[in-house]
């Protein structure tokens, strides 16, 4: 979680620029990630468990029309053992806890808050915890489901 006060953002406002490094430690901007495409920005702590239930049903769109990003509140090692541990197959980044600068520029009060973010740094999609009908919502964004009519899943589960 963040330690900013500004309310989370929505739907429709535009992205911060920020800054997103690697497990490898290199450094990308989010206008760098977004200008191949529309991204799906994922942020969890490795310890939710709202986070650990929710992220590896975003494996099924990883091959659609958004680039998955996970951005985990931790270090490279325990962002990488949350990625083997729960099978997370796509992008790990981090936003480091010394200063949360990602989060905090998105408003970001629980966790796992999702955004989809456009090539003109436009948000398209947001969510917060997990919420069966914007995970369904997603799948226009995302040309795949997320969820499907086999998945025992709750309606909701707050971050």
């Amino acid at each position: 979680m963040g330690w900013g006060n500004q309310p989370t953002l929505r739907e429709g406002q535009t992205a911060p620029d920020v800054a997103l490094t690697g497990l490898d430690g290199a450094v990308v901007s989010l206008s760098e990630l977004v200008s191949k495409g529309p991204v799906l920005l994922a942020f969890y702590k490795d310890t939710c468990p709202v986070c650990q239930m929710t992220l590896p049903y975003l494996n099924r769109i990883r091959d659609g029309k958004l680039k998955v990003v996970a951005v985990g509140q931790d270090n490279p090692a325990r962002a990488g053992a949350f990625a083997r541990e729960w099978g997370i197959e796509y992008e790990m980044m981090i936003d480091p806890a010394d200063e949360y600068k990602a989060s905090n520029a998105f408003g970001i009060t629980h966790v796992p808050t999702m955004f989809v973010v456009d090539a003109g740094m436009k948000i398209n999609w947001a969510s917060s915890g997990f919420v069966r009908v914007d995970l369904e919502a997603l799948e226009e964004l995302a040309g795949m489901a997320v969820l499907t009519g086999a998945d025992n899943v709750p309606a909701a589960k707050p971050g």
